[in-house]
């Protein structure tokens, strides 16, 4: 069983981040495991020295295909993975 990784702001969702979330599906396998990173309205502000145009939990929403695809959403500001 695999885990793919992806993150991001996901502002605005397009149809590059739907293909993004599929590539990471294929990547993963049948039996494997998706993990998306939405990150914070906070860490949004400080990164890029404005907010995003949608909430947290408009994004959220926002990602129809990630929970189409089975994928688990996560919320950060930083993630550490250590091995």
């Amino acid at each position: 069983m695999s885990i793919v990784y992806t993150g991001g702001t996901f502002d605005l969702f397009h149809s590059g981040h739907v293909n993004l979330l599929k590539r990471c599906k294929d990547l993963a396998g049948d039996w494997g495991s998706v993990v998306v990173s939405l990150n914070t309205d906070e860490f949004i502000q400080q990164y890029k020295g404005k907010p995003p145009v949608c909430s947290t939990e408009e994004r959220t929403i926002g990602i129809p295909s990630a929970n189409h695809l089975g994928c688990e959403i996560l919320y950060s500001s930083f993630l550490l993975v250590c091995h």
